[in-house]
């Protein structure tokens, strides 16, 4: 089998982790499988499972020539977009140049979009062979559109180093970890406002991890709060650094207005790490309130600080949700089950006359 896999470009963010786990698990099962990685901006990273990756850009009339060649030469039976404001575009392309059978997967739900970009999606769609939300919701709401559109979820690596750091003992401070990009969908402004607003006989730390443009203006309520000496924005740290630190925490947060998923959110149960989330509709795939994690209202500071103090003075409920929470994610976003879904599909796809 022949893949080619097209994203916008290659960052740090969730597409990038979710692609990198299928992908690389994929490759790890099916070692035959030739798989080509298209970027339309930026710097190719180096991949392991990636037999080659490019960056062919779409602005122009020429660039677009050489992307619908490029595209064409690869021979792939497969197809796979994983875009955002390009998909249309490259959708068109690739129904002109190839016979591959074309799969998109939505990252995120289509309600965060305004109308114009929300119009070229649901042409998009339709240009597809197979329609893949990254969550039930924004699979439900693809359906309107598309009837036959699935659910896969992100494939979500456990890491051992990181979950080995759970065997440190506590220490007098309550640690509260945060993780995720600097702006404005991640509402960290709620969460150092809760911060601020809890008071106990026990020191409580939050590490914000990440960076983003957000950054100056977090920092300046920080300070104005007077919880500089409790909050550190820790930057952007590697992978599997971040994991390591996220899992020496007492407690995760996710506070966003919303998200495609809440990956984050899944990795910290996997370490075995209460977590609290915002009440975004994708959360309540993974958070079953006071069973494996916690909910408050998106925006409630007051909300989210009292739920902080909970776990703060009921530790061994809270280790208890965290073992629930940790069973559940272990469970249904192993890599492994995420790339069966995938193979299963392009088998499927391929199969069609």
């Amino acid at each position: 089998m022949r893949l080619t896999i097209v994203l916008e470009s290659w960052g740090t963010g969730g597409t990038e982790q979710y692609v990198d786990a299928l992908y690389r698990t994929l490759k790890a099962s099916q070692p035959s499988t030739h798989i080509s990685l298209i970027l339309l901006d930026g710097v190719p990273p180096s991949l392991d499972w990636a037999d080659e990756t490019k960056t062919l850009g779409i602005s122009s009339r020429s660039e677009r020539r050489i992307f619908a060649n490029a595209i064409a030469d690869t021979k792939s039976d497969i197809c796979h977009l994983h875009l955002y404001t390009s998909m249309l575009r490259v959708a068109k392309m690739v129904r002109r140049q190839t016979a591959s059978r074309l799969v998109t997967t939505f990252h995120s739900p289509i309600s965060q979009w305004n109308f114009r970009h929300r119009l070229k999606f649901r042409l998009a769609v339709h240009k597809c062979d197979v329609v893949i939300g990254a969550s039930d919701f924004t699979a439900n709401q693809l359906q309107r559109w598309r009837s036959d559109t699935i659910s896969a979820p992100p494939p979500i690596t456990s890491d051992a180093t990181a979950s080995a750091q759970r065997s440190t003992p506590p220490t007098s401070n309550f640690k509260v970890c945060g993780l995720g990009r600097l702006a404005t969908e991640k509402s960290w402004e709620t969460l150092i406002d809760a911060i601020a607003a809890v008071h106990s006989n026990r020191t409580v730390r939050l590490d914000l991890i990440g960076e983003g443009p957000l950054r100056a203006k977090l920092q300046s309520q920080i300070n104005a709060l007077g919880v500089s000496d409790r909050i550190t924005l820790r930057g952007r740290l590697e992978h599997s650094a971040a994991l390591t630190a996220v899992a020496t925490a007492d407690l995760f947060v996710l506070p966003s207005k919303f998200e495609g998923f809440g990956m984050a959110a899944v990795e910290a149960m996997m370490l075995g790490v209460p977590v609290i989330t915002s009440d975004f509709p994708a959360s309540h795939e993974f958070i079953k309130d006071g069973i494996t994690g916690h909910h408050f209202p998106i925006g409630d500071a007051d909300a989210l600080a009292r739920t902080i103090i909970w776990h703060m003075q009921n530790p061994t409920e809270s280790l208890a949700m965290a073992e629930a929470g940790q069973r559940v994610a272990l469970i249904h976003y192993q890599p492994e089950r995420i790339a069966k879904i995938h193979l299963d599909l392009y088998l499927d796809c391929m199969s069609i006359a």
